[in-house]
């Protein structure tokens, strides 16, 4: 299973949306404006999902994230308020079978 996020760009005049985790502009490829990470629309998918959903064009694929990137949007997870407990759970359970590389959260005890 595979934890999918959505990015949402931050649109001027708006200050209603998570800030949990900000992601510049040009801090990958796929980001040419200020965003956010939208933790309330996250889903838990299997990877036979995602890879039918690439193949059908419904996904399209980019280069993977940096580290300090994945460790963000990770971090940011663990702490929105906008996240249940169920994705939480999984997270960390993923953590404690080294399923998400070298994860050490940031400021999360």
């Amino acid at each position: 299973m595979v934890i999918i996020v959505n990015c949402t760009s931050i649109k001027e005049g708006v200050d209603d949306y998570d800030k949990t985790c900000i992601l510049k502009a040009g801090c990958h490829p796929f980001i040419v404006r200020d965003s956010y990470i939208t933790y309330r629309r996250i889903t838990l998918e299997s990877a036979y999902f995602i890879e039918t959903k690439i193949a059908s064009g419904d996904f399209i694929t980019y280069a993977p994230v940096a580290h300090d990137l994945y460790i963000q949007i990770l971090s940011g997870l663990l702490s929105s308020k906008a996240v249940s407990l169920k994705y939480k759970r999984f997270i960390k359970a993923a953590i404690e079978q080294n399923a998400c590389g070298d994860f050490q959260p940031i400021g999360i005890i």
